[in-house]
């Protein structure tokens, strides 16, 4: 019996489905999401990347900059 190949499910699928990554598939109920692998800079997940998004709350976006700038000066990691 002829072992047949499984078919290539990458390009069949929808533009709504999850991001093919090395940990397996990505997705989120969220209308917007970025994932980005620190140490590569690899986009692991994008979602509505391109549409403008007002931001959720000033109390994030404040923990964001202060964190980032954090590790921007090597404080955190």
């Amino acid at each position: 019996m002829a072992a047949s190949a499984a078919p290539s499910t990458v390009a069949t699928l929808p533009s709504a489905s999850p991001a093919t990554t090395p940990i397996g598939p990505l997705d989120t109920v969220a209308r917007w999401a970025c994932i980005i692998d620190f140490d590569t800079g690899a986009t692991l997940l994008e979602k509505a990347a391109d549409e403008h998004m007002p931001p959720s709350s000033l109390t994030k976006m404040m923990t964001a900059y202060v964190t980032f700038g954090m590790l921007r000066r090597d404080i955190c990691r």
